[in-house]
């Protein structure tokens, strides 16, 4: 759950919070800022603000625990609403595994979408 709402949320998306808030060794400033917000987060460790998602209390950032491999799974996903199976053939001989891993992205990602 995490991993996905980690892709689909700029909020949680590691790679768009440190471009957002980069650190830098030349600007103290700069660090001072991005550090504090990062903090608040939870980026480096726990915090005291709560991040609720589906009932499920994080106490750092969603981002820290998104899985590694889960890369994979998006890009396979996106080439899915383009028509394009990971696999050869129709959608009834791909994997059963992958299927449902493509459904619950697609079906957290319309949720979010739905609310907004």
């Amino acid at each position: 759950m995490a991993s996905v709402e980690s892709q689909f949320n700029d909020n949680f998306n590691c790679y768009k919070c440190q471009k957002k808030y980069p650190i830098d060794t030349d600007n103290d400033k700069l660090n001072s800022r991005s550090i504090t917000k990062r903090n608040s987060k939870g980026c480096f460790n726990f915090t005291t603000r709560t991040h609720l998602l589906d009932n499920i209390k994080y106490k750092s950032c969603v981002g820290n625990y998104t899985l590694q491999g889960m890369s994979y799974y998006y890009e396979v996903y996106f080439n899915y609403e383009k028509g394009i199976l990971p696999f050869k053939g129709d959608l009834g001989t791909q994997p059963n595994k992958m299927v449902e891993v493509l459904h619950i992205i697609d079906t957290i990602r319309k949720d979010k979408l739905k609310e907004g």
